[in-house]
């Protein structure tokens, strides 16, 4: 009987400690699981343009969590803005399997500067303006000599501001704390600085210079009932006052391998001690484990295998025992599951207008059943900056997506150079955490989205009496779309406020559309208010702030096409002009709606092989 009774118990308390864990994990899913995304990436032919150049570009729409394209269409708004936020060109394409393409015709007048080219979806309005895609480009003028309009700031690589960011979001007293920072320019650009931390009598503790675009890292142990400042050379007027913290607690980073991640819960004195804490991580909204433990000193390291990570950005998040967030640090793990494409050409060199062949190739799935839609750019070398190109796939896919506000080109973040790949990454998880995280302030998942997913044009708007001006109750719309000879009609009633909306249309080509109203009785002296067809964007916010200043100079690019210009002009056809006099007569036996013409275009034997008169003018 004995052993039963304390079977009875052990089964008792396994129970009890299965019930607990699953309301840990419901209070953690309720309060911090956040409803999964949309990424758009745009592919565009180049980030340097010049005015009457065309933009081309191809989309990319993808599920946040999975990476995979989206498979229903969906409506992608794209649009062209300057410095001042006013749009220039805007565009709505539907994508098809997670894939779209177009382009921008840029005007001839369009005023040389920075431009920003931004993307979204109306489900990714409800992450607000950081849900969108950007891209940065210059538009340039191309002046009678081949040079090129630019303007430079001087101030740009002066320090404006300094901003310090202790790793798990806290200053501990009587511990080593990994602090870093950043140094930028007034217009937000990352700038080379160095500086001293001082304690409240004036001697130096800590010196710190930047590594990598203003940022940089320094350690820093704070002494109970001691004050700290930061100062920076060449920036007298700058002085920041740490604030350390008592009784607090964070999570630290000791090292991240192939094989595990080492942390430790480190606290400022013995008050932490005994505490029942909380260790979860996250990645893109979700919640991917999390372990309870209780602080048995002011340190407590944890050991977890790197396999539990996924790759991207990982938010390690410190709990204290009512599941409030204390502390977090975000964590980059490695990029061992991309695929790589593999691009040769049959030789490196080529002449004038012969053939290239390319031979793409997949580094890992090579199987003849497997397929991949591709976007290919073919430029002249001198379009892409010494630095390269601000963003790839991957950089936007794995951090740009993942991090609010402006940052900086991240497609060098994946290349050694002047410090590794490594140590970038962890500059950037460090500067960029708290509230720069894009899942924090994502809407959670218990939480129903205000936007959904649309495929297709939308014509919503009012009709009315044209008499009186009132608004058309128990009317009919019908909507006529006419391509070529073919005509499809669409009809259905007003409310009785006068609104219809006729949702989901799919234009394949270019088609025109009427839109019809007829009054309850039949009657035809009625008007019709049209709302946009293009959603309004969310404002970027200071990301238009930093279109002030040109980040690409393409001289070299404007002498080259300054130089194909000119050999241009040399090969069109000759233009014989003739100027008729007023009283001259036209025998052709055309009807013209004027007498005599101003000039008369005479065509040689080689010009008559031109379609047309456009393309003759042009020398095509």
């Amino acid at each position: 009987m004995k052993s039963i009774r304390l079977l009875l118990i052990i089964s008792f308390i396994l129970f009890c400690g299965d019930f607990t864990t699953a309301q840990i994990r419901e209070k953690l899913v309720l309060a911090n699981e956040k409803i999964p995304a949309e990424k758009i990436y745009i592919h565009t032919d180049s980030e340097t343009y010049f005015q009457g150049d065309t933009l081309w570009f191809k989309i990319y729409l993808t599920d946040s969590r999975s990476g995979q394209l989206i498979p229903k269409p969906e409506n992608i708004y794209i649009k062209l803005t300057d410095g001042s936020g006013v749009s220039v060109l805007q565009s709505v394409l539907v994508a098809t399997n997670g894939q779209a393409a177009g382009n921008f015709s840029i005007p001839d007048d369009v005023k040389p500067g920075n431009y920003l080219v931004q993307a979204y979806t109306n489900y990714l309005l409800n992450f607000g303006a950081d849900g969108c895609f950007y891209r940065q480009i210059s538009i340039s003028k191309l002046t009678e000599n081949g040079m090129v309009t630019t303007e430079v700031n001087r101030t740009s690589n002066m320090v404006a501001r300094v901003d310090f960011m202790p790793e798990g979001g806290v200053l501990l007293e009587n511990a080593t704390n990994l602090v870093a920072f950043k140094a930028v320019s007034k217009l937000g650009y990352g700038v080379n600085a160095s500086g001293k931390v001082k304690d409240g009598k004036g001697n130096i503790v800590a010196t710190f210079t930047t590594d990598y675009k203003g940022m940089g890292l320094f350690f820093l142990t704070p002494e109970a009932g001691k004050t700290y400042y930061a100062t920076v050379d060449g920036f007298p007027s700058f002085r920041y006052q740490f604030q350390p913290e008592k009784g607090a607690v964070k999570v630290q980073l000791i090292n991240h391998t192939t094989h595990e991640i080492i942390l430790n819960i480190a606290g400022s004195d013995e008050s932490v001690s005994g505490k029942t804490l909380y260790i979860a991580c996250m990645n893109r909204g979700e919640i991917l484990f999390y372990q309870s433990f209780v602080m048995d000193g002011i340190n407590k390291v944890m050991k977890f295998e790197s396999s539990s990570l996924k790759t991207g950005i990982n938010q390690l998040v410190l709990f204290d025992e009512n599941l409030k967030p204390l502390s977090e640090r975000l964590l980059f793990s490695g990029t061992d599951g991309i695929n790589n494409i593999l691009v040769q050409t049959q030789k490196p060199v080529y002449g004038k207008r012969e053939n290239v062949i390319l031979k793409i190739a997949d580094e890992k799935w090579v199987d003849e059943k497997d397929f991949s839609s591709l976007s290919v750019a073919v430029l002249h070398e001198a379009v892409i900056p010494k630095s390269g190109f601000s963003k790839n796939i991957l950089s936007n896919m794995l951090i740009d997506s993942e991090l609010n506000g402006y940052l900086e080109p991240t497609a060098d973040l994946f290349a050694d150079d002047e410090i590794s790949s490594e140590a970038k990454l962890r500059l950037v998880m460090l500067t960029h955490g708290n509230d720069n995280y894009f899942w924090n302030k994502a809407p959670l998942a218990n939480t129903t989205p205000k936007y959904g997913q649309e495929a297709g044009l939308q014509i919503n708007g009012v009709a009315k009496s044209r008499l009186t001006g009132e608004k058309l109750s128990n009317g009919e719309i019908t909507l006529a779309i006419r391509k070529d000879n073919e005509v499809a009609f669409l009809t259905q009633p007003t409310d009785s406020a006068g609104n219809f909306s006729f949702a989901g249309l799919l234009f394949t080509d270019t088609a025109t559309v009427h839109v019809q109203a007829k009054n309850e009785s039949g009657g035809l002296n009625t008007e019709i208010e049209l709302a946009p067809v293009f959603k309004p964007a969310p404002d970027p916010g200071p990301r238009n702030d930093l279109l002030k200043e040109w980040s690409v100079k393409p001289e070299k690019l404007a002498e080259i096409k300054y130089s194909i210009s000119n050999e241009n002009k040399k090969h069109q056809p000759k233009v014989i002009v003739r100027r008729y006099q007023q009283n001259e007569k036209q025998s052709d036996g055309h009807f013209r709606l004027y007498e005599s013409p101003d000039f008369v275009l005479e065509v040689g034997d080689f010009e008559s092989s031109y379609d047309n008169v456009l393309d003759f003018m042009v020398g095509k």
